[in-house]
């Protein structure tokens, strides 16, 4: 559903797509009960060190999309990024911060009516749990490519899973991100594509886009 909440006159030179300065996405990947939310909260953080080392720059992020690239350019720069874990009851996981205003009272609520709608109340399990947790992707760029977002997603969660195992393993020190933190960076120079499939669609959200204040 969609409501629409202002209306104002803009220029005839006004583009939807071109007069935007930037856009800024969500992307909500719901967490089975069975993982730990402690352990997507570790993921959260080393993907948050990860996307640290983009920020601001711009780069070539042809690797990151789909089909022909229809601009004349594929470099594109993150404004803003970060990563959020949530557990069942709409608590952030090792930050104080929402990822966007009440989604963490929006998210609770979610899980609640799942669990409504599937569990009996006689039965006494409750409603919503720590469990049925999410993590949250934001991503505020000057302009994105086909695809971009969902690529991104799904290659920072393989280079963030890949991390975390080899800590497993006593190869690297989490604490140490110098050794790690530069590794997506390095996997988006590269240009491939061969590597990175897009995360579902069902995830993404266009939450904001800023335009041109002259418009």
């Amino acid at each position: 559903d969609m409501r629409v909440l202002a209306v104002r006159r803009v220029h005839s030179s006004f583009h939807a797509t071109f007069s935007a300065v930037s856009r800024e996405y969500l992307y909500v990947l719901p967490l089975p009960p069975v993982e730990s939310t402690a352990a997507m909260a570790r993921l959260a953080r080393v993907v948050d060190a990860m996307l640290s080392e983009v920020v601001g720059v711009e780069m070539d992020y042809f690797g990151m999309s789909s089909h022909k690239v229809k601009t004349q350019t594929s470099l594109c720069t993150v404004l803003d990024a970060g990563c959020w874990c949530y557990d069942g009851m709409g608590r952030p996981m090792g930050r104080a911060d929402d990822v966007v205003p009440e989604f963490g009272d929006c998210w609770r609520e979610e899980v609640f009516q799942q669990k409504q709608s599937s569990t009996s109340v006689d039965g006494g399990e409750a409603p919503y749990s720590a469990g049925d947790g999410c993590l949250v992707f934001r991503i505020q760029g000057n302009r994105f490519l086909r695809r971009m977002v969902r690529k991104i997603v799904n290659s920072l969660l393989q280079e963030a899973t890949r991390i975390l195992e080899e800590e497993e393993d006593g190869c690297i020190d989490l604490e140490d991100s110098e050794k790690w933190s530069r590794r997506w960076r390095e996997r988006v120079e590269l240009r491939d594509r061969s590597g990175s499939t897009p995360a579902p669609p069902g995830g993404l959200c266009l939450w904001r886009v800023e335009v041109d204040s002259s418009m």
